[in-house]
């Protein structure tokens, strides 16, 4: 067993935050496919399979998991292939899980294991990247945590008003909100890029911002938040 290339501690602070890829959930099938950003970290440039949950006990992952777990390698032992389908208790929930077998990717040593395809996340390892260096360190879903991630699927507060103007705007921009106090203001690219922060205020300026549109993240002092666009101009 080789110590971790790096450690953290909880709670920690997302400082930035990149778009990958689009994940489009087929729930009838069963089937999640991924659409990359960026080609790096997956099996295709173009949509594809990543994980099908619709398999049963003797049937072949698909291609994507197949290549990354080594299974054409392996001789001796059946790999690749389903061998027993049950649940996993993971990041706070007990999740369908599918198992079979093949080369773990974790760590500096690759070993023929039991490989964990967990409905919901992925691979237990790795989630939906595909990258022996980029291993899953933590999940945000629903009432399960808050990960400070604009793409989470944490419910975001609706029931206040929000008014920015002006908008577009090429300077500053006031927001007014019914009675409420703001404890901080995030400006994000519409790719989830962090690029700027105002605490305490109820302006922001968009004179450092280039031309484009932007998702501005208001927190209230008594919680919750929205979530809004602004329109940057020359």
């Amino acid at each position: 067993m080789y110590p971790p290339c790096w450690q953290f501690n909880y709670p920690y602070q997302t400082e930035s935050k990149s778009l990958i890829s689009f994940i489009r959930e087929d729930t009838v099938s069963k089937k999640v496919y991924n659409l990359p950003v960026s080609p790096f970290g997956f099996c295709d440039t173009t949509e594809h399979l990543i994980f099908d949950f619709s398999l049963a006990i003797g049937d072949t992952v698909n291609s994507c998991i197949y290549a990354f777990i080594g299974a054409s390698s392996i001789t001796g032992t059946p790999a690749g292939i389903v061998d027993s389908i049950g649940a996993l208790e993971i990041f706070g929930k007990t999740r369908n899980t599918i198992f079979t077998t093949g080369f773990d990717n974790y760590g500096q040593d690759f070993a023929i294991t039991r490989i964990s395809i967990v409905e919901g996340i992925g691979l237990e390892w790795h989630g939906l990247f595909f990258d022996p260096l980029s291993p899953l360190v933590d999940f945000c879903e629903d009432e399960t945590g808050f990960c400070q991630l604009l793409v989470s699927n944490s419910p975001v507060e609706r029931t206040k008003e929000l008014t920015l103007f002006p908008n577009p705007a090429t300077h500053t921009v006031p927001i007014s909100a019914e009675e409420e106090e703001l404890k901080g203001i995030r400006i994000y690219t519409m790719m989830g890029v962090f690029k700027a922060e105002f605490m305490n205020t109820n302006t922001i300026d968009l004179s450092n911002l280039v031309r484009g549109v932007y998702l501005i993240e208001v927190t209230f002092a008594h919680g919750g938040q929205i979530v809004k666009k602004v329109i940057k101009e020359n």
